[in-house]
């Protein structure tokens, strides 16, 4: 009986570890990322960083919390998007589809490229567990911010993030 619970937390343990070891967090380089953009363009997270702070927000259209965030995300492309900060969105695709991630695009006008993660592989790739999640670069492609919502004070660490 012993072994039997034993056996059952070292199992419980090794799923539990190696699930929080697969999140990329702050420290650690932006994984690459080859995509098409809802809109049909190619795009690679290489191309993207090219010397410039990423915010990368993982969503999808049924999240509650991730419409709220839809005007500060937009918002704060309005004011750092033209300073030079690269921004892409990746739909989740869990429980999701293309065609109702394109709908809340336009119903939005979502203005930066917009990935749809068919089988959750960039997702994955990036250790997201829930949505919305955002993570924001340094322009090395060091990642600088993992939380579930945007930060408030950008504009406070900005140029940390740009030099």
């Amino acid at each position: 009986m012993k072994l039997r619970a034993i056996t059952s937390l070292l199992l419980i343990l090794v799923l539990t570890w190696s699930g929080t070891c697969l999140a990329v967090g702050v420290g650690d380089p932006i994984p690459e990322i080859q995509a098409d953009t809802l809109d049909g363009k190619k795009f690679s997270s290489k191309e993207l960083i090219d010397n410039k702070a990423v915010f990368v927000v993982f969503w999808t259209t049924w999240c509650p919390q991730c419409l709220l965030e839809v005007p500060k995300i937009k918002k704060t492309f309005a004011e750092f998007g033209s300073k030079g900060m690269s921004f892409v969105a990746v739909n989740a695709g869990v429980n999701d589809s293309e065609a109702r991630a394109k709908k809340f695009v336009e119903k939005f006008e979502i203005p930066y490229p917009v990935i749809f993660d068919t089988g959750s592989e960039i997702t994955s790739k990036f250790g997201v567990k829930g949505v919305p999640t955002v993570i924001i670069t340094d322009k090395k492609g060091v990642i600088r911010y993992r939380a579930n919502l945007a930060p408030d004070n950008l504009g406070e660490h900005f140029d940390m993030l740009t030099k």
